[in-house]
């Protein structure tokens, strides 16, 4: 999975509003950050997450 379909698959889950958001892996958290820092990720992703 590449680095903007990772970011789009846990905005997806974590961003659904306080009754429907869903816990990421500590995994996922790591690797969409690592994502950020690299630079992969747009600025307005990069927010959401």
């Amino acid at each position: 999975m590449n680095s903007q379909d990772l970011m789009k698959s846990i905005i997806q889950r974590v961003a659904t509003g306080p009754d429907l958001s869903k816990d990421i892996a500590f995994e996922e958290a790591r690797d969409g950050m690592q994502a950020i820092l690299r630079g992969e990720i747009d600025d307005v992703r990069s927010a959401i997450f």
